[in-house]
């Protein structure tokens, strides 16, 4: 299995450092159907918060894709459509390596992350 680019940090809901590379964060149903909202689900460089840019990223409905570069800081802005609302739940991965970033539910719709390489 590949490895992982992330490590959460401990004691910190939603951070993570990032080894550079491709980093991929895909959805994999759990119940009923969960996919990404590609129109605003965006990732930003913050490593200025004070003139923060968009990262290129790939966004389909089932994964997004953009690359860490070392000494960036990166926020990433997700937002989520279920089917059926309300008992839809889904695992977010770091893919290939299969590593569960969150949980997606009706009370995590636009979760937020920061991302430090």
């Amino acid at each position: 299995m590949a490895a992982c680019l992330l490590t959460p940090v401990q004691g910190q809901d939603n951070r993570f450092t990032s080894k550079p590379g491709n980093l991929t964060l895909s959805v994999r149903n759990v119940q009923g159907q969960t996919t990404f909202d590609s129109l605003n689900s965006h990732v930003k460089d913050v490593t200025n918060p004070n003139s923060p840019a968009s990262v290129p990223s790939t966004c389909t409905s089932t994964s997004i894709t953009f690359t860490v570069q070392a000494g960036k800081t990166y926020f990433i802005n997700l937002t989520f459509a279920q089917i059926p609302p309300f008992n839809s739940q889904a695992q977010l991965n770091e893919t290939p390596c299969g590593q569960k970033i969150d949980s997606i539910d009706v009370t995590n719709l636009f979760p937020a992350y920061v991302v430090v390489a």
